[in-house]
């Protein structure tokens, strides 16, 4: 009897960690999640209520599953930009965003039923890189 197998077993390397690092946060200021922050990191911070989305606010029905909206970090300058997706309702400032708008510290964002303050960590100013 031939004792090879004949099928592919997958390579596992074992967890690779990555750092996440923190650029900002949104704070829940009204709706299901009061008080409740959740952190933003570097490129697209995707926002929905599905598990697999980078901000994930699965108590508010009226935010979409998959990527209601996005606040984008440019890694190269440290600003902020909200950025909705088509067909998704999101306000700036009690303001209709209809393109990718820039974000300043204390923007207030509605997406769904629940109101967001923006709270950046990095500034143009200041930014990871100042750590290396």
């Amino acid at each position: 009897m031939d004792n090879d197998v004949d099928y592919t077993i997958p390579f596992y390397e074992g967890h690779k960690k990555t750092v996440d690092l923190v650029t900002g946060w949104l704070v829940c200021v009204e709706g299901e999640t009061k008080g409740k922050d959740y952190h933003l990191g570097y490129g697209y911070s995707r926002i929905g209520r599905g598990n697999h989305m980078d901000v994930c606010i699965p108590e508010d029905h009226s935010i979409t599953r998959d990527n209601h909206c996005s606040i984008v970090c440019d890694p190269k300058k440290n600003l902020f930009y909200l950025m909705p997706t088509s067909g998704n309702i999101v306000y700036l400032n009690s303001q209709l965003v209809l393109s990718a708008t820039l974000l300043k510290q204390g923007d207030l964002i509605q997406i769904g039923n629940s109101l967001f303050e923006f709270i950046p960590y990095v500034t143009p100013q200041k930014g990871w890189n100042d750590y290396e």
